[in-house]
């Protein structure tokens, strides 16, 4: 009888697997992303009067309508005429990678029915924040700033559908803070190389729209190109604010071009006048110093030094969406521990990433003494139910393990010159 070598059969159980993520087995996806508990409106009924305490204390702080989470990805196939895009290799071929990610993502996203998928996003979404309002007292008027996603173009303006991972056109935005009027302020995002740029910024700024969004690394967009200076100097006349990822991206096809998350390439926009908010506070990867090419550091360190240089200490900030991630952890502590700064954050969820299992650890963060044993377990509750309401009490939660500082009341509110 011939015996299979461990080598080979290692590698047919690890096909297998994939084989079982990428047509959607619940069993195998569930574990990695959307492993909940219950419904999220039944939250105040079913965790503990400790986790519920740790909600109370998190909230306590802060006045009706102050709350905002400024990062909140809105996603859809195109189902119930939205105009949503997802690149057909997510979604089929030998791409077993992407499709693996299209998995987990539509489990994160409960989503259970492909035909009716941009709806069941939304439905989550709403009933998520809904779930926070047993803690009327606390939450009531928190804001969701939702995020469109322009395609993939290159310099001559031609869009590239082969480098568009997915697409959420600005009109679909519109439509849904206009539904939701009481959850969502809408961001629009606008390529800089599109042949109507110009127009484009000027058609939603006359619509109230005071929020673009960008993503470097993945739609191909270089802040520090001069031939969009003119794109910036129409954006600082319309008093518009630029979001912008900045550092690696991991979620979203880039790696072409990571180096487009250099936090240093946004020096052009500040100098012309924009606000920028840097997304992730660039907390993932290594960039290279542009002043210096001697000198590669991590990209946070660069955007830190950023925040830190007095040219741009107002119209410069950042966004603190996933820095409780596992894998952005060793970033945590002097986040925690440069308060000076904390009142250029904004807090963000990058939701749907919470509602993935398998970013956040919070016995690793307990062993890293960001928090407690108890507290652990508390916070586990809460995520069994809400991971949006989790994102905020696990960054209100956390301390400095050295300092015992903790994230000020300002990184959780709109700074007053945005």
């Amino acid at each position: 009888m011939y015996l299979l070598k461990a080598p080979l059969i290692k590698y047919i159980i690890t096909i297998a697997s994939f084989v079982l993520l990428i047509y959607g087995c619940t069993a195998i996806v569930k574990p990695v992303a959307g492993n909940f508990n219950g419904d999220p409106l039944d939250i105040s009924e079913e965790i503990s009067p400790q986790a519920i305490q740790l909600i109370q204390e998190a909230f306590a702080d802060f006045k009706s309508g102050e709350l905002v989470d400024s990062h909140t990805h809105i996603i859809g196939l195109g189902t119930g005429d939205t105009g949503t895009w997802v690149n057909p290799d997510m979604q089929k071929g030998w791409h077993w990678i992407k499709r693996l990610k299209f998995a987990v993502y539509k489990s994160a996203s409960g989503i259970q029915h492909e035909d009716n998928a941009d709806q069941e996003y939304i439905d989550r979404l709403v009933k998520l924040i809904d779930g926070m309002h047993p803690f009327d007292a606390y939450t009531e008027g928190m804001r969701f700033f939702i995020l469109a996603f322009d395609k993939h173009y290159d310099r001559a303006g031609k869009e590239d559908l082969s480098r568009t991972t997915f697409y959420v056109p600005n009109e679909y935005i519109i439509s849904l803070a206009k539904q939701y009027p009481q959850f969502f302020i809408p961001v629009v995002s606008i390529h800089p190389y599109r042949k109507d740029a110009l127009q484009a910024l000027d058609k939603w700024h006359k619509q109230g729209v005071r929020f673009i969004k960008w993503l470097p690394n993945s739609q191909g967009m270089n802040p520090a190109d001069k031939s969009i200076i003119p794109f910036y100097k129409k954006m600082a006349a319309n008093n518009m604010v630029l979001i912008t990822h900045t550092g690696d991206e991991k979620a979203v096809e880039g790696e072409e071009f990571q180096r487009l998350g250099n936090p240093q390439l946004l020096s052009l926009p500040l100098q012309h006048g924009v606000t920028v908010i840097m997304a992730h506070l660039a907390t993932l990867g290594m960039c290279e110093d542009t002043q210096n090419t001697q000198r590669v550091v991590s990209c946070f360190q660069l955007a830190i030094e950023m925040l830190e240089d007095k040219r741009y200490e107002k119209n410069l900030f950042a966004d603190i969406s996933a820095i409780t991630q596992n894998n952005r952890t060793d970033k945590l502590e002097e986040i925690l521990d440069k308060q000076a700064l904390h009142s250029r954050f904004i807090n963000g969820s990058d939701y749907p990433l919470p509602a993935i299992n398998i970013l956040y650890k919070t016995s690793q963060l307990a062993e890293m003494g960001f928090i407690s044993d108890d507290e652990k377990q508390q916070l586990n509750e809460i995520y069994a139910y809400n991971p949006i309401l989790f994102d905020f009490v696990l960054k209100r939660t956390i301390k400095s393990p050295h300092s015992g500082n903790k994230l000020l009341k300002d990184a959780f509110i709109t700074p007053d010159n945005i």
